[in-house]
C-alpha cells in the first residue's frame, strides 16, 4: 500500500500523463478514482472546503458542463 506521498517523482509524472490524455472530465475523474482508494479517505472541513470553492469557482466554470436534471 503506497500512499500518494511517497509516490516517486516518476510515478506523479506518469499520474499527470495519464490525467493528461483524458478528453473529458469523466475520464480525468475516473483515473483518480481508479488509481486511489478514495473511500478510505477523509476529507477535514479545510481541505472539503478549497475542493468545493476550486470545484465551483474555478474548474466547473472552465469546463462548463451541462446540468442533467435541466433545472
Amino acid at each position: 500500500m503506497i500512499k500518494f506521498n511517497n509516490l516517486t517523482g516518476s510515478q506523479k509524472i506518469l499520474l499527470k500523463e495519464q490525467l493528461e490524455r483524458t478528453t473529458t472530465m469523466e475520464d480525468f475523474l475516473n483515473v483518480i478514482h481508479n488509481e486511489f482508494d478514495l473511500s478510505n479517505c477523509k476529507v477535514g472541513m479545510v481541505t472539503g472546503k478549497m475542493l468545493s470553492a476550486g470545484m465551483i469557482n474555478t474548474i466547473l466554470p472552465m469546463v462548463n458542463p451541462i446540468l442533467k436534471n435541466g433545472k
